[in-house]
């Protein structure tokens, strides 16, 4: 039998603010935020995670999480770069691997008239572009 629902949940800073999202950050089916390609600007002190109870009409907050963003060092060596986004320090590149799913395929069976969520997070420098395609 189905129980309560599951909660909704985002992610805030201490301001209540959203915490942005793009092809780079991205919220999991799960509600875990993930990174790819992680800049100094990830670097923050209150990344807040909230959920959301339908059923009784309550927010619940957890600590806020400290983010810090540890550079290499200045040494390179022979390796492909790319420059990142301000163009102050080389990159190096790395192959686009899939965060979630996991494996080389998956499949979901849901009951007609339901709500269908998929999701694909890849990781990877430069940070990959996610293109979906039906078959059929």
């Amino acid at each position: 039998p189905a129980g309560l629902p599951s909660p909704v949940i985002f992610w805030m800073d201490s301001l209540m603010e959203s915490i942005p999202q793009d092809k780079r950050v991205s919220q999991g089916l799960n509600g875990d935020l993930y990174f790819s390609n992680v800049v100094r600007g990830d670097a923050r002190f209150d990344y807040i995670c909230n959920a959301r109870f339908l059923f009784t009409h309550t927010i619940q907050q957890k600590n806020p999480i400290t983010i810090r963003v540890m550079t290499m060092g200045t040494s390179y060596e022979s390796v492909p770069t790319i420059l990142n986004e301000t163009g102050a320090r080389p990159v190096t590149e790395q192959i686009p691997r899939f965060m979630s799913p996991t494996g080389t395929s998956s499949s979901r069976i849901i009951l007609r008239g339901e709500d269908l969520l998929l999701e694909c997070i890849a990781s990877g420098v430069p940070t990959p572009d996610i293109i979906w395609y039906k078959k059929g």
